[in-house]
């Protein structure tokens, strides 16, 4: 299967670097995926911005850039590129993200004195704070979070085929392992209780152990990602997780039982704001994607979007009927 490489980015003040990175990608036999080239359909029950997000999600490959255009922005204040890199990072897609060298470079200042009265009239981007949150929410991913710094075209290309080529050449090494680290891990635990179990010379297998097998199985599947990676920030580790998913009624629950509370928040603005102003300082973890958005603070205060606490609550729901 030749790779698709989706190429998001605004396009008119970028049009000169798309078609260097469009270059590359096809000098090394893949099919670059571009919305001005016609490379996304929209013949569909979506909006055409809705097109290219699941069209992200049908490539290998996202090459994101960022560049002083944040662009237009929908109602709940996200830009394409934005969504399009949430589509990405909800989807676990890697990611490949170029910023403008002066992007960078006006971020650091704007870190420096974020509540700085020229941010509001800055004159060479058109909307910084929100170019500068998405550029901190990059950084804030638990993977694929570098960031290439670039000036011209000529470089962006060249950086493009090694990052590819070095990305490549690890999948190509995990390859020898015949599972992942984590599905060895649970196999040897599992191994290790039915040797337990012969030992004590029991016939029938435990509820506990019944409870614990699926839940590991269930929090490995990559649909479960984002809540597994929710209660790993609550616990420190998954497994001391484990036993309150099935004593706890619900999420908000289980987020006290891990002596932390619980706070709705249904303000997407705050979820930028607390991101790149707070942030390292009082943020343990936080997260954006399509079901919404949390950050889990170092105050031991949970916030979670109604949305997506609804889907943690279904997912719940799901493994508990699982063992009924």
């Amino acid at each position: 299967m030749t790779p698709n490489v989706f190429i998001s980015s605004t396009i008119a003040d970028l049009h000169y670097l798309r078609d260097a990175l469009r270059e590359a990608v096809e000098d090394l036999a893949y099919r670059p995926v571009m919305s001005e080239y016609g490379d996304i359909g929209y013949i569909s029950d979506t909006t055409a911005a809705g097109s290219c997000y699941r069209t992200v999600r049908q490539c290998q490959l996202v090459v994101l850039v960022v560049g002083c255009r944040y662009g237009e922005t929908d109602k709940d204040g996200l830009s394409v590129t934005h969504r399009e890199f949430l589509a990405a990072q909800d989807s676990r897609i890697p990611i490949i993200t170029f910023a403008e060298a002066k992007v960078l470079n006006f971020k650091r200042v704007f870190d420096a004195e974020p509540g700085a009265e020229i941010w509001d009239k800055f004159q060479d981007m058109d909307n910084p704070k929100r170019t500068f949150g998405l550029i901190a929410q990059i950084c804030a991913s638990p993977q694929y979070n570098g960031m290439i710094p670039f000036t011209n075209a000529g470089d962006a290309k060249k950086a493009l085929k090694r990052q590819i080529a070095d990305f490549v050449g690890d999948r190509l090494a995990e390859q020898v392992l015949p599972v992942r680290t984590e599905v060895q891990d649970v196999l040897a635990q599992i191994a290790s209780l039915r040797g337990e179990l012969r030992e004590a010379g029991t016939a029938k297998t435990s509820p506990e152990i019944i409870r614990n097998t699926t839940a590991f199985r269930f929090l490995l599947d990559d649909r479960a990602a984002t809540f597994k990676r929710f209660l790993e920030l609550l616990f420190g580790d998954i497994e001391p997780a484990i036993p309150h998913l099935f004593h706890c009624p619900d999420v908000k629950s289980i987020i006290e039982e891990s002596g932390r509370k619980l706070v709705v928040e249904t303000r997407q603005e705050i979820f930028q704001q607390v991101l790149f102003q707070a942030r390292p300082l009082s943020i343990e973890g936080a997260h954006q994607g399509p079901d919404g958005f949390y950050w889990i603070t170092k105050e031991q205060e949970v916030f979670v979007s109604p949305n997506l606490l609804a889907t943690f609550g279904r997912l719940l729901a799901h493994l508990k009927s699982k063992v009924q």
